[in-house]
């Protein structure tokens, strides 16, 4: 087990798995202690495509929510559902993408359907700024 790993990184089930029927959000995490984050998205063989956006707020509660238009991938991906295929990908954001001018500091993922179709998202949050406390070997 890589200890550093634990402690610099947050990995956690983010939108469980669900039958998506129109635009699902996440609740929205804290990243004030934290200097990126990466949502894996996917969603089941199906036809239809699924929108993933990040969207961003200034408290975990969702106030002022907006979507995160910066980053890599402008904060978006679409699963192309062809049918077949079990579609994912992931949409990267680190912390000087947020509008943090705007006093925006909370992170949710955004997950739209064209149709029905089961989803989900996993969020792993990096860079920890104050790394946790272990115990003396």
């Amino acid at each position: 087990m890589n200890r550093n790993l634990i402690e610099m990184n947050d990995y956690f089930s983010f939108l469980l798995e669900q039958s998506l029927t129109a635009a699902t959000t996440s609740a929205y995490v804290d990243m004030t202690e934290y200097g990126s984050a990466a949502f894996a998205c996917v969603a089941q063989a199906s036809n239809y495509n699924v929108v993933c956006q990040v969207m961003q707020a200034t408290t975990t509660a969702g106030a002022g929510a907006k979507t995160c238009t910066n980053g890599p991938q402008s904060g978006t991906v679409t699963l192309t559902g062809d049918g077949s295929t079990l579609q994912g990908d992931v949409i990267e954001v680190a912390d000087r993408d947020l509008d943090v001018a705007g006093g925006f500091k909370a992170v949710a993922i955004r997950m739209t359907p064209t149709g029905t179709v089961n989803g989900g998202c996993v969020l792993t949050r990096g860079h920890c700024r104050h790394a946790s406390a272990s115990m003396p070997s």
